[in-house]
């Protein structure tokens, strides 16, 4: 509930390509296809993992992607992403393959038990010159998370079994989704991500009323339409709009 920046996508990556060539002109239909997958596979490369090789063979079509910051606004960011498999042995072979090549490549690796769960957990050096740690785990045989360090996916798992700090025990986000209509993704984003990550201007983010971006993505064609709930602390007043950050809202 906590996240910087959370994104939930409900649709197998291995479509997208597909998806992106079926909608595009005919004479751009090979270019569109080539980018969307080159898009989704430097995704998955920001979290060292190769999706052709590592990811495409048995992942479902619920992604979800969490930017955290666990030692504060001035700390390290951390993340948490979540793959469900479309079958039991996917997910356990792909964590056998995950941590056996990073093994043999170099890695140490560890091994515990967390709230039940198994962890494992190591620096993984096929990210480049400097080894970056990841951790692991296997939930019900087929969700499988991967998180930029042991103790950002302990949180995580801490946060799973508490309905007050993760977003599924929101009534407020539970109350939103419905009036955001159909989707693909539902996105939720702090004031700090809404400037970073989605250009909104400091002159609405830093407002001191300012709450959350709760939004979904809906594919129209071509286009990839965002509509979104901006969430404030208070009701907005005439008075408030009427001054420089509300004008910068309108």
């Amino acid at each position: 509930r906590e996240a910087t920046l959370s994104l939930h996508w409900m649709i197998d990556p291995n479509r997208i390509p597909a998806y992106a060539e079926a909608v595009a002109p005919s004479r751009k239909r090979k270019k569109a296809r080539e980018g969307a997958i080159q898009i989704r596979n430097g995704a998955f490369a920001l979290a060292g993992l190769d999706f052709q090789n590592e990811i495409s063979d048995w992942v479902g079509d619920l992604v979800s992607f969490s930017l955290l910051e666990p030692d504060g606004p001035d700390g390290p960011m951390g993340w948490v992403i979540a793959l469900n498999s479309k079958d039991e042995q996917g997910a356990k072979l792909f964590l056998q393959r995950f941590w056996q090549t990073r093994s043999l490549a170099g890695a140490e690796l560890q091994i515990n038990s967390y709230r039940g769960i198994g962890l494992i957990s190591g620096k993984n050096p096929l990210l480049g010159s400097i080894p970056k740690p990841l951790a692991t785990a296997l939930i019900d045989d087929d969700l499988v998370l991967l998180a930029s360090n042991k103790g950002v996916l302990e949180q995580a798992l801490d946060s799973s079994q508490l309905s007050t700090q993760n977003q599924l025990g929101d009534i407020e986000l539970q109350r939103t989704i419905p009036l955001l209509g159909e989707g693909i993704a539902l996105l939720t984003a702090s004031p700090s991500a809404m400037n970073s990550w989605l250009g909104i201007p400091t002159a609405i983010t830093n407002r001191k009323d300012i709450g959350r971006l709760i939004a979904s993505f809906k594919p129209a064609g071509r286009n990839l339409l965002l509509e979104g709930l901006l969430q404030f602390k208070e009701p907005i007043s005439q008075v408030s709009l009427a001054s420089k950050e509300g004008t910068a809202l309108l």
